[in-house]
């Protein structure tokens, strides 16, 4: 329904109305208004989200100013609602506490995601569009642009950090394991070829276990190339405490500046110990879920040719490889 309430008239008394507002956000068709002598003096709408957050007007050069309060409605789409509570008079304007908002996925390429209802066992599955509007309509694709992430299980873990959102790929996924090699611990200094990988990166499951303990290594992870020189590179900086993701050099990048222009990079779990790496390669991304999935990173990218080997690397230093083991991955097609 669409209308208008209106409240009763009142004397501006304070410097400050305060208010909670939420809703719709559309300041053509939703207002809160502050009316005095007929005259519309002071307008918000809502915030698109239910949570009513506070806001507030400063009416200090009003008081004494007889006013009333309306409520518009004139959206019939989306959205199309305000949620209004609460208006106070005071001498301090209004702060809504501020939180610290907590990176589902620090990837480039995991947007709008949902999860399934009336899964068995209770459990959160969730999916996303691995795109980024900043591109999306302009990869080099055809016929079609972007593809889905794969199922991960949603978990809440209590941290260092606080209580936080893990990710971890469905179980499910297994079935999709053909062939395994197991890579032997080593340890690693410079670039390492993992020849007894056999098959290619394109479409491969890799998990790893590092200790970076006593080790002066700048950086270490993995590498995927191919015979055009083309390649991507997933890792850690410990000097920079973060983790990262470099596709400045995996192939197609020109089709946009804000596609390779840097290294995208997250911050590591605090914490000192071993680093686990459980990466989902496809002939176009990568998805990455470090340390259990305390962390995760989504990354689509376009070589010329498909990247056929995997190398592990360590600048500054040599880093320890605990274990690991390579699955080559059946189509779904």
């Amino acid at each position: 329904a669409t209308g208008t309430l209106r409240s009763p008239e009142f004397t501006i008394s304070h410097d400050y109305i305060n208010f909670l507002v939420g809703g719709g956000n559309d300041k053509l068709r939703l207002l809160v208004k502050l009316v005095v002598d007929g005259k519309v003096l002071r307008a918000t709408s809502g915030t698109h989200q239910e949570t009513m957050l506070w806001n507030w007007w400063d009416v200090s050069q009003l008081k004494g100013k007889t006013a009333h309060i309306e409520l518009m409605d004139n959206s019939t789409g989306g959205w199309g609602h305000l949620n209004v509570d609460h208006f106070l008079f005071s001498d301090e304007k209004a702060n809504s506490e501020m939180e610290k908002a907590v990176w589902l996925d620090y990837g480039r390429d995991n947007y709008a995601g949902v999860t399934w209802s009336d899964v068995p066992d209770d459990r959160r599955v969730f999916i996303g569009w691995m795109s980024n509007w900043d591109y999306g309509q302009q990869v080099p694709t055809h016929p079609w642009r972007s593809a889905m992430t794969i199922p991960r299980d949603l978990s809440l873990r209590k941290t260092a950090e606080g209580l936080r959102l893990f990710q971890q790929p469905v179980p499910e996924l297994k079935k999709l394991r053909d062939r395994s090699v197991k890579i032997e611990p080593a340890e690693i200094e410079g670039e390492v070829p993992l020849s007894q990988i056999d098959f290619p990166a394109s479409q491969m499951e890799l998990l790893l276990e590092f200790d970076p303990a006593n080790s002066p290594v700048k950086e270490f992870g993995v590498k995927i190339s191919n015979g055009k020189g083309e390649y991507y590179l997933a890792g850690i900086d410990l000097e920079k405490q973060v983790l990262f993701s470099d596709r400045t050099h995996s192939g197609k990048t020109d089709f946009s500046p804000l596609f390779a222009s840097r290294r995208h990079t997250a911050p590591l779990p605090p914490g000192e110990g071993k680093i686990k790496m459980h990466l989902y390669l496809d002939r176009a991304s990568c998805e990455l879920f470090l340390n259990d999935g305390e962390r995760v990173m989504t990354e689509i990218f376009f070589p010329n040719e498909d990247y056929s080997t995997v190398s592990l690397f360590a600048e500054g230093g040599s880093v320890s490889l605990l274990s690991g083991e390579a699955h080559r991955l059946n189509s779904i097609w």
